[in-house]
């Protein structure tokens, strides 16, 4: 029974050394009691380092009151969750922003606290911002093309109430030349009638 027991432990250590979730344990107190092997790896922490310390103390100063807020009102009711995001402190002094989910397991027996599993999510974080940077681009440039069409549109529309204008300009100076050029015409036509005598001719002119 004992070898079963010591095999189970030994796969159970190799199983949360290899999950991409650090595993913590943070007791009544807000210290942390448990720490999974496996943060070495993505955070470059021992876990005797964190031991003992208070909970929030990898949490950034920026994000460290709102944590402490989420966390104090999970302790207040048994068995309430709750997932947060913050930045967290590597031992090489960088942040990397993590996914936190945390479950209010203080009257169990095995576990007597918060149990935290929580993950890496920098690359995750910096590709939705790269897009949401790319959509502000798109959109920039949507409102660009929309101003341009508009100053295109309202340009043509000018263009074309030009035109409109210069026609009916052209139309009227047209008429208005017209009409006395076919008096000028009628008259002289009457002037260089064969038919006509001098004192008739002379007549018309005056």
């Amino acid at each position: 029974y004992e070898l079963a027991l010591i095999n189970y432990e030994a796969k159970l250590r190799a199983m949360i050394s290899n999950i991409s979730d650090v595993i913590a344990i943070i007791d009544e107190q807000g210290l942390i009691s448990y720490k999974s092997p496996n943060i070495k790896d993505l955070f470059g922490w021992e876990p005797r380092e964190l031991i003992g310390k208070s909970a929030f103390i990898t949490v950034h100063d920026d994000d460290k009151n709102r944590i402490q807020h989420e966390f104090y009102k999970l302790f207040e009711k048994q068995n309430s969750s709750v997932n947060v995001e913050f930045n967290n402190l590597c031992k090489d002094g960088t942040y990397k922003m993590v996914q936190c989910t945390a479950v209010n397991l203080l009257t169990n027996p095995q576990i007597n606290g918060v149990l935290l599993n929580y993950q890496d999510i920098t690359e995750r974080k910096q590709a939705e911002l790269n897009l949401e940077e790319k959509n502000e681009q798109i959109e920039a440039q949507n409102k660009k093309l929309i101003a341009t069409n508009s100053e295109l549109i309202i340009a043509k529309e000018r263009a074309e109430e030009s035109d409109r204008l210069k026609s009916a300009f052209l139309a009227n100076m047209s008429h208005e030349i017209r009409t006395p050029m076919n008096g000028i015409l009628g008259f002289t036509e009457l002037l260089l009638e064969p038919d006509l005598t001098s004192e008739q001719k002379e007549a018309y002119i005056n």
